[in-house]
């Protein structure tokens, strides 16, 4: 089988999930799940083989969103995207949506390590020189739940030489259950972006510093701080470069509070629909060249979504390109557009097409106070 053919075949393997209780907050996905369903998630996807691109998303990632759309539909790709920071939590709450703990990716390993039921084979990529030799030597000198069946440091190169073929090879002939990456969050998600199709791993996740707390090359912030929302501080303490990401991350808080946040609060406040509204709204669908054509007349939110989360994944079941109508929509809350986004994931992941016929005069107040006013460059030219 050629390189085509196999890429082919393993993004016709996608098997989307249009349940996820997902939510947009400030222009990326995060599902509304607590820490034990998101470890049930990730032993569901080993027990079935079955592919779970896990992201956790926090202030840095909102950021780096903002100045980069690979890096954006990188989040939008994932299959389960977790809230790992205290700011995300609070804003998700503010919106109405149901995120009500941080799932950090570093907590969510070390739980899958202690859990001496997991069996879980890992293989670590990337991180300091020698970090991901310790690391798997620590996993396997304590024979924990998790075994590490491998371990490769690319060096600090691009993410083209990081993809060579052998390299690909040597981490799908592992056997690996969960492919954990640390090489800084925009190179860690663009190879991942790039390469998933290439890999037979099920669980794949860039989780930063994780590599470092397991070999404890780096200390973790003790759990107050980081229920408090300090463990910033904390890693500012540890490692002192990093002061200049999170200044820039805390000054993308408090622009996007200022100028989305507080105004999608108002928006909610004035113009949140009654159950006669929910139940009046309609979606039709069109079916034509290969497309699925998504017609929204009135207003959607968390509470009416069965309709659309049925005609997505028939779009998708069909192999179909999305073709959004949102000409007569009235009204949208961050549950509806969260599926939205994952659509519009799952169609960019597939190398499949999703663009918007009609924006209507609400839609583009609607983008903006959501953070993911950027789906206006999907508008199809006329």
């Amino acid at each position: 089988m050629n390189d085509a053919s196999q890429t082919r075949e393993l993004l016709d393997q996608l098997t989307p999930d249009f349940s996820r209780d997902v939510y947009c907050v400030l222009g990326l996905t995060l599902d509304a799940v607590n820490f034990e369903e998101a470890k049930k998630r990730i032993a569901s996807a080993v027990e079935r083989r079955q592919r779970l691109f896990l992201t956790t998303p926090n202030m840095n990632f909102v950021s780096l969103g903002r100045s980069s759309a690979k890096f954006r539909n990188s989040v939008l790709c994932s299959d389960l995207c977790t809230a790992d920071g205290m700011p995300l939590v609070w804003i998700s709450r503010l919106l109405g949506a149901p995120i009500r703990e941080r799932v950090s990716g570093s907590n969510l390993f070390s739980s899958l390590i202690d859990d001496a039921e997991s069996k879980l084979r890992v293989f670590l990529f990337g991180g300091e020189t020698g970090t991901a030799k310790a690391a798997a030597d620590k996993i396997n000198e304590l024979n924990w739940g998790v075994q590490c069946v491998g371990h490769f440091y690319p060096g600090f190169t691009s993410v083209d030489k990081m993809s060579d073929p052998d390299v690909l090879k040597r981490i799908n002939d592992s056997d690996a259950d969960f492919l954990l990456l640390a090489l800084g969050a925009q190179k860690g998600q663009f190879w991942i972006l790039d390469n998933e199709p290439h890999l037979s791993v099920p669980v794949i996740s860039h989780l930063g510093s994780t590599i470092n707390y397991v070999a404890h090359s780096v200390r973790r912030a003790p759990r107050l701080w980081q229920s408090v929302g300090l463990e910033w501080l904390w890693r500012i303490k540890e490692e002192p470069h990093l002061w200049k990401r999170y200044f820039t991350d805390f000054s993308t808080l408090i622009q996007l509070s200022v100028s989305r946040v507080i105004p999608s609060l108002i928006y909610k406040s004035l113009k949140s629909p009654g159950e006669g509204d929910l139940r009046a709204a309609s979606l039709e669908i069109e079916k034509n060249d290969g497309a699925h054509v998504l017609k929204f007349d009135g207003a959607f939110d968390k509470r009416n979504l069965s309709a659309v989360r049925l005609a997505l994944h028939q779009a998708f079941e069909a192999k179909a390109d999305i073709v959004i109508d949102f000409q007569d929509l009235k009204y949208a809350d961050s549950a509806f557009l969260g599926l939205i986004l994952v659509a519009y994931g799952y169609q960019v992941r597939a190398r499949r097409r999703f663009s918007i016929r009609r924006l209507g005069n609400k839609t583009p107040k609607i983008l903006y106070l959501f953070g993911c006013d950027y789906l206006m460059d999907a508008v199809e030219s006329k």
